[in-house]
Formats: structure tokens, sequence, C-alpha cells
């Protein structure tokens, strides 16, 4: 594999280099009309040239080029070979990092070319110049065009990016500011931050203490790591794996979340919202159309789903508040309780502690656990077991009771009413 520096040293000592690419076959491929770079022989006196790589101790390029290793990269060594073709390749490293190594500097403006940049303030990257690595306490103003950096390390900074230009991974405390159109980070870690993407925002890869303020439309983000954060992204929004302190604030239409781990919460999700897996101290404070959640744990909470509701599989100490139509839950677990669920109502399984509170059209309950309460159960009511401690006060049409337990009582049932199995009391 060809690291940076890498170059071609001819016999009469041309040293040909790519200020662009780090490849030999590049190197070779771009300078074959102007040099007999043939290489069809293994005789070492009959070699053309030979492939050299000059690498920076721990991959740092300001360190000082006595310092770099040199290593002829090929099996077959040319018999030509002296210091003289090593001193030649050093001469051309050290004329070309003049030319990209930018220190302690402030620049207006970088449009073309490879830069190394360390505690060095710009305030514009375009065209297509490439930043491979930001360090110490680099600051970028603006990125534009197919600008990109590559590498952002210590508490270097971009302010704001625009059009097609694009980071590739974020270290320590580097951070993006905004970022506008098709702009994308890659990977980010450490302390990362991310403050407004616009449109078709994408994050890919945050790592710990990382945060997001507002991302627009067509957003996703795809793992964020420890005390995780995200506040507001805009439609088409969709999370993938945010875990410990995870929170998200407000998510907009086709809303999606999947996997949010410790401390998770949800605040305010849009149309066709859903949620796959929370974990422990879950909650999710209002969720709009379509809603759905599969799987909440630890001290689970829901307030306010609206249409076509679901939830599937909330454990200890559930509760939900307030979801309606097409409204189902299914497995809820210690401490459970739902209150008001509207039209085509079910709950499947609620445990210790169970109470429901005001289920309307087409409501039933399957199977609800010790210390049981129903109140207020509306048209088409059934209740399929209930146990320890059971009430039931208010069913409506249609109601019928499959088997209360002991301290049963119902008062009030209406049309159609039937009770199967009551016991003690």
């Amino acid at each position: 594999m060809c690291n940076f520096f890498s170059c071609i040293v001819t016999e009469n000592g041309d040293v040909l280099f790519d200020p662009i690419s780090n490849s030999h076959e590049i190197i070779i491929s771009n300078n074959a009309k102007n040099f007999d770079l043939s290489d069809d022989t293994a005789d070492p006196a009959e070699l053309k040239f030979a492939r050299v790589e000059i690498l920076p101790p721990n991959d740092d390029v300001f360190q000082p080029v006595d310092k770099w290793d040199f290593t002829i990269d090929q099996r077959i060594i040319p018999a030509w070979w002296s210091e003289f073709h090593k001193k030649q390749a050093y001469d051309c490293l050290n004329t070309f990092l003049d030319s990209v190594l930018l220190k302690d500097k402030k620049i207006q403006e970088l449009s073309t070319g490879r830069y190394w940049v360390k505690d060095c303030q710009i305030a514009e990257l375009k065209g297509n110049v490439l930043i491979v690595k930001m360090l110490g306490s680099s600051q970028v103003g603006e990125m534009r065009d197919s600008s990109q950096i590559r590498e952002m390390w210590g508490s270097s900074q971009v302010d704001m990016m625009w059009d097609s230009s694009q980071v590739g991974e974020m270290w320590e405390s580097s951070w993006v500011g905004m970022m506008r159109k098709s702009s994308q980070v890659g990977v980010m870690r450490e302390s990362s931050q991310v403050g407004m993407m616009l449109g078709s925002s994408q994050i890919r890869e945050m790592r710990d203490s990382s945060q997001v303020g507002e991302m627009r439309d067509s957003s996703q983000i795809r793992e964020m790591w420890g005390s995780s954060q995200v506040d507001m992204m805009w439609d088409s929004s969709q999370v993938g794996e945010m875990w410990e302190s995870s929170r998200v604030g407000m998510m907009r239409k086709s809303s999606q979340v999947g996997e949010m781990l410790g401390s998770s919460q949800v605040g305010e999700m849009l149309g066709s919202s859903q949620i796959r897996e929370m974990w422990g101290s879950s909650q999710v404070d209002m969720m709009w159309n379509s809603s759905q959640i599969r799987e909440m744990w630890g001290s689970s909470q829901v307030d306010m789903m609206w249409d076509s509701s679901q939830v599937g599989e909330m454990w200890e100490s559930s509760q939900v508040g307030v979801m309606w139509g097409s409204s189902q839950v299914g497995e809820m677990w210690e401490s459970s309780r739902v209150g008001m669920m509207r039209k085509s109502s079910q709950v499947g399984v609620m445990r210790e502690s169970s109470q429901v509170g005001v289920m309307w059209e087409s409501s039933r309950v399957g199977m609800m656990r010790k210390s049981s309460q129903v109140g207020v159960m509306r048209e088409s009511s059934q209740v399929g077991m209930m146990l320890g401690s059971s009430q039931i006060r208010e069913m409506w049409d249609s109601s019928q009771v499959g088997e209360m337990r002991d301290s049963s009582q119902i008062r009030e049932m209406w049309g159609s009413s039937q009770v199967h199995i009551r016991k003690n009391s």
C-alpha cells in the first residue's frame, strides 16, 4: 500500500511524484510519456527506476524530515542505487513540504492542491482543494464547491459548509457549525458536535459526547455514541443507533428512530413516526400520525401518540398517556397503566398494578394482572381475563367480561352485557 510521501526515482536522479496522489502506479502512468518507466525485468542492473516511500513518524508530517523513515518499496533494489538518489528524494520531499505544510498562518483562500494545516486560520476553502489533516486550533470559515477535509483533530473548527463540501473524520474536540446543501460529515469522534445541517444532510457515526443541533431535509443519522443528543431533525428524518444518555428533541415527517440506549428520551416526532427499541429510563413525549413504538424498557413512558398508534412491549414502570385512532398496546409490564386510548383501542397483556383509564370504540383488553382496574371502556367493549383486585367501572354496548378474579367488581355494563367467571367479593 502506498503512503505519503511516495515518489519514483530514476537512474539519472529524476524524482517523480504526484501532488495529490500517493500511488506509485498513478505516478508511473502520469509520467510514462516523458520517461522510460518500463517495468519488465527482475535484473537489478536493468531496472529503470525505484519506488520510494518516506514516512513521517506517527503520521505527523510536521516532524523534522530527518526523523522520517526511508524505504525502497519494492523487492529488488536497482544495482545503480546510491546515496545520491536518496538525497534527491529527500530534496524533492523538502521542496514539496514547503508548499503544502501550513502552520501558524492566516490565509484568505485555498482553491486547489493538497495541504496539511496546523494552528491556521483559513477564511475560505473552495474548488477541489483537499485538506488532508487539520490539527491544533485550526479554523476554517467557509467550505464551498467540492472542497474536502479528510481529517480534523484537536480543537479544529469549520464554521460553515456549502455545496458538495465534505469532512471525512473528526476527532477529539473538533466541530462543525453549519452545513448546507449536499455537504457531508463522515465519522466524528470524541466531543463531536454539529450545529445546523441543511438540505440532504447526513451524519454517519458520531462518537462520545456527540451532539447535533438542527438537521434539515432528508436528514439521517446513523450511530451516535455516549451522551448523544439530537435537537430538531426535519423531513424524512431517521436516526439509526444512539447510545447512552441518548435523547432526541423534535424529529419531523417520516421520522424514525432505530435503537436508543440508556436514559433514552424522544420529545415530539411527527408524521409516520416510528421507534424501534429504546432502553433504560425510556420516555416518549408526543409522537404523531402513523406512530409506532416497539420495545421500550425500564421506566418506560409514552405521553400522547396519535393516529394509527401502536406500542409493542413496554417494560417496568410502563405508562401510556393518550393514544388515538387505531390505538393498540401489546405487552406492558410492572406498574403498567394506560390513560386514554381511542378508536379501535386494544390492550394485549398488562401486568402488575395494571390500570386502564378511558378506552373508546371497539375497545378490548386481553389479560390484565394484579391490582387490575379498568375505568370507562366504550362500544364493543371486551375484557379477557383480569386478575387480583380486579375492578371495572363502566363498560358500554356489547360489553363482555371473560374471567375476573378476586375482589372482583363491575359497576355498570350496558347492552348485550355478559360476565363469565367472577370470583370472591
